[in-house]
Formats: structure tokens, C-alpha cells, sequence
């Protein structure tokens, strides 16, 4: 399972691997809720000429299940399919800040790993940062996650007022001045 990529091995046992959640982003695709974001997300890139892309949490993480890009752009890494870490990414963030992470304490005692330039790896600064993302409504994502990648998410909310997934805009962080963040 490990030489198909179904899982990693580690210090501690296994975890998924890239091809296991590859088929669970493929079965979460069929799910109403990708299908609805996609209008949404074509809307994204038409008005902001960036990609777009819908994440959901899973086990601690961030699973990206849908990416829209913009024809003829310069599109980001499509991430679709891929998993995120919750402390450097602008849904890991919204997740973290609207309560969808279950057992956020023990996930931030853990060491954060630096992923890229700008990464928190302060698990006190990443609980700093959670208020302030719930009264804006927002996360952003900066050379936190890959260098040169910008990002801005919002919370997708259920009925019953719970976070379903993150919805949000990548970009390169060299095309991303404080303006253009703040539009997206």
C-alpha cells in the first residue's frame, strides 16, 4: 500500500497517502456541495481572473476538492485532491477559527513544520490569529504554505450553522499587493 501511495509510513505508524486522498477527493467531488460551489467558483475566477478553489476539513487537515483556473492565466498549483496543513494555509485557518477542527488543542501541541518562507510555527501566534479571522469573516495565506503563494478563504456555513468547507481565491504572492488582497 505504501509503494501505490495509499500510505506514508512515519515515526509514529501510517497516514493516508497522496493516492488514498486522491480517491477521497474523487468520491467527495460527486457530493451536492462541490457541485453547487462550481457555478461559484467559475464566478471567482471571472470576476478576479485568479484560480478558485473549494477545500473541506479532514482529519486535522485541509482537503482540497475542487479548483477552478482561469483560461489562458497564470494559474497557481492545482491542488485539487491534495491535503494542507491546517497552520499554513488560508482554509486550514478558517477551519482552525470557526471551530470545523476537532481537537484543535492537541493538533497545535504537535511541532508546526515550516512548509515555506513565511510559515507560523508558533502554535500560540496561529491561536492569536483566530479571532481576528472570525471577526473578519476571512484567513489569507502569504508565502505560508509554498513560496510565491497567496491565498484568501472564507467559510462555506451549513443550515444548523456549521462549517461545511472553506471557499477561496490562490494567487501568486509577486502579483499580490496589500490592495489586491484586500479585493480578494
Amino acid at each position: 500500500m505504501e509503494r501505490r501511495g495509499l500510505v506514508r509510513r512515519s515515526a509514529t505508524g501510517y497516514s493516508l497517502g497522496p493516492a488514498l486522498a486522491r480517491l477521497a477527493a474523487t468520491a467527495v467531488a460527486e457530493l451536492e456541495l462541490v457541485a453547487l460551489s462550481r457555478p461559484v467558483l467559475k464566478d471567482l475566477v471571472e470576476v478576479t481572473g485568479e484560480a478558485a478553489y473549494l477545500s473541506v476539513p479532514y482529519r486535522g487537515a485541509v482537503l482540497y476538492v475542487e479548483q477552478v483556473t482561469p483560461q489562458g492565466g497564470v494559474v497557481p498549483n492545482d491542488w485539487t485532491g491534495r491535503l494542507g496543513h491546517l497552520h499554513c494555509s488560508s482554509s486550514g485557518k478558517v477551519f482552525a477559527a470557526f471551530g470545523a477542527v476537532d481537537d484543535l488543542d492537541a493538533r497545535l501541541a504537535r511541532p508546526l513544520p515550516t512548509l515555506a518562507s513565511r510559515t507560523i510555527t508558533d502554535p500560540d501566534e496561529f491561536r492569536r490569529l483566530l479571532p481576528l479571522i472570525r471577526r473578519r469573516g476571512y484567513a489569507s495565506s502569504a508565502d505560508e504554505s509554498e513560496t510565491g503563494s497567496t491565498s484568501v478563504a472564507a467559510p462555506v456555513i451549513g443550515s444548523r450553522g456549521e462549517v461545511l468547507a472553506a471557499i477561496g481565491v490562490g494567487t501568486s504572492t509577486a502579483r499580490c499587493t496589500q490592495h489586491r488582497l484586500n479585493q480578494l
